[in-house]
């Protein structure tokens, strides 16, 4: 695909994302609902631009299970409001956590 259109694919889909976050933010979604809507615009997206996403939902590492892991994109779902600019501990914990899946997921595909 080349670049021009990939990166007008992108746009439209950052711009459509964005718009189904804001439509579904107001009703307090929780993170099982938040996370539904999610994993399907971002294979939808993978599928519209060409990428084979390979998702993986609640795929275990050897240090914890990730929400979701699209190719090599971890997604580490929180309840939306939930993470603070201000990181707070609960910040910190789903920072660290995404740090662990990285590592081990790396580690993971270096042994395959």
């Amino acid at each position: 695909m080349p670049a021009q259109a990939r990166d007008q694919l992108i746009t439209k889909w950052s711009k459509e994302i964005l718009q189904q976050l804001q439509a579904l933010l107001p009703s307090k979604p929780t993170e099982a609902d938040f996370r539904q809507k999610i994993d399907l615009l971002l294979g939808q997206f993978c599928s519209d631009i060409g990428v084979n996403p390979l998702p993986h939902v609640e795929y275990t590492l050897a240090k914890g299970r990730a929400d979701a892991v699209f190719n090599r994109l971890i997604i580490e779902y929180e309840r939306p409001g939930r993470l603070k600019a201000n990181v707070d501990a609960g910040t910190r914990h789903a920072i660290q956590q995404v740090k662990d899946y990285l590592t081990a997921l790396a580690k993971k595909s270096v042994t395959r």
